[in-house]
Parts: C-alpha cells; sequence; structure tokens
C-alpha cells in the first residue's frame, strides 16, 4: 500500500508538472497553491519511503543487528527498491523546476535540500547493510558516526522545510491540513 501511495504522490506531481508545460513552450508557472500541493506531495512521498529505516521497525532492526554483529544482507536489497523509489519521488520535483513559481524559490530549495539529505541517509543504511559478514566495531564505527551526522542533517533540513511550508501558506492564505501519524 505505501507503494502505491507513493506511486501516486509522484505520478500526482508529474502531471502537475505535464500541465505546466515544458521550458521549450514558455511554461507557465504553477499557482502558489499548485505548487504547495505539489511540494507537500514531494515530501510526503519521501517520507513514506525513508520513515520506515530512520524510525521505524526497519531501521531499528537494521541498528539492533548491527551492533549484534549479525549479518545485514537481508537488508541490502529492501535498501536498494527504497533508495530507487526515492530517486523517482526526487524526479517528481525536479520535472516540476521550470513550473516552480518565482516566489517559491526558497521553499523548493528547501525541499530539494530535504530530498538530499534523505538520499544521503539512504544511502549511510545501504553502507551499514553491505558490510561483510565478520565485521566488528571498527568497521561499525565509522559507519555509525556517518549515520549520525546524516541523521542530524535530515533532521535540520526538515525542520526547515517545515517552518518554510507553514510559512509559504500563510503568506499565501493556504489552508494545510495537518494530519498525525
Amino acid at each position: 500500500m505505501k507503494t502505491f501511495t507513493t506511486f501516486l504522490l509522484v505520478s500526482f506531481s508529474l502531471l502537475l508538472a505535464a500541465c505546466g508545460g515544458g521550458t521549450t513552450t514558455g511554461a507557465s508557472k504553477l499557482s502558489s497553491s499548485d505548487y504547495l500541493l505539489h511540494n507537500i506531495s514531494v515530501w510526503n512521498g519521501a517520507v513514506t519511503i525513508v520513515d520506515p529505516w530512520v524510525s521505524g521497525d526497519r531501521g531499528q532492526s537494521l541498528v539492533a543487528d548491527a551492533i549484534a554483529h549479525k549479518p545485514l544482507d537481508s537488508y541490502k536489497t529492501a535498501l536498494g527498491s527504497q533508495r530507487k523509489a526515492l530517486a523517482a519521488n526526487a524526479q517528481a520535483n525536479t520535472a516540476v523546476a521550470s513550473g516552480v513559481p518565482d516566489n517559491a524559490k526558497d521553499l523548493d530549495g528547501k525541499l530539494s535540500a530535504y530530498l538530499n539529505s534523505a538520499d544521503a541517509m539512504m544511502a549511510a543504511l545501504e553502507r551499514v547493510a553491505a558490510l561483510p559478514n565478520g565485521y566488528g566495531n571498527p568497521e561499525l564505527a565509522p559507519l555509525a558516526k556517518d549515520l549520525e551526522t546524516v541523521s542530524t542533517r535530515l533532521n535540520t533540513d526538515m525542520e526547515a522545510l517545515n517552518t518554510a511550508q507553514r510559512a509559504y501558506s500563510k503568506q499565501h492564505k493556504i489552508a494545510m491540513q495537518e494530519v498525525s501519524q
């Protein structure tokens, strides 16, 4: 179901891009409300992919197995496919680049920064999952430090994006419906 939801969000964003025209046709800019919807859709798609690995059971299981020095082969494929899904989600954002309203360039930059941080997090998790059988603390320690660094960056970028989305919504008087998990 999560894969379908992500597919739906990405498809919707690509549809918005297609409706906006292309750069060679004098593409029109998205309205502020359409752009905010796109921005939030792409962000939600990324969160759906990353969250189970950052704060969910998948990530907790990977970290627990890594600390216990268990084989991590079973995580490689899942992380690889999720990282590909994240790349497709980021592509939905890139596809809309020509339609970003001039007053949303900063917000779009914050979304791009978050997507880059999310990819860096998934890449760091992939490096942990790629540890060979028989690894020890000397191999794990630098990867754990890397995870801590990218996690901090991901949280910082997420907070900046959330703040920017709220400010943009308020500035343009666009009602945002909040859903708590």
